[in-house]
């Protein structure tokens, strides 16, 4: 597996300290199948734009809380699949702050990783 950090979320892991409580954010996600039950309002939204902007075969969506530069955001993520390529899934994660969602990072796993796991 082969995490990107994305520049437009450089502010969630420009720094040790920030990268590891993105990662240790990302550990506590819950995740729900899709279409998943009932989610809190926030959350939802949020990822219903991110998957109808960025979804292909999405089969998991999820969120948890990041705390970092003094504040909580709530960190959304979903899980892209494909059936061609050298990377066979894509999760993405993304940082809401109550006035946007910030592609903070990403998970691409090839299908030599998705046998091992």
């Amino acid at each position: 597996m082969k995490r990107t950090y994305f520049d437009t979320g450089k502010e969630f892991s420009d720094t040790t300290d920030k990268k590891n409580k993105l990662e240790e954010a990302i550990k506590t996600i819950e995740w729900y199948p899709v279409p998943p039950p009932k989610l809190p309002l926030s959350q939802g939204m949020g990822l219903n734009a991110l998957v109808r902007r960025w979804g292909k075969d999405t089969d998991k969506i999820g969120f948890g809380v990041i705390s970092t530069n003094g504040h909580c955001y709530s960190l959304l993520a979903f899980r892209n699949n494909y059936s061609e390529g050298d990377v066979r899934r894509v999760t993405i994660y993304s940082v809401d702050t109550g006035c946007e969602s910030i592609n903070v990072a990403a998970d691409e796993e090839t299908l030599e990783d998705l046998k091992t796991a």
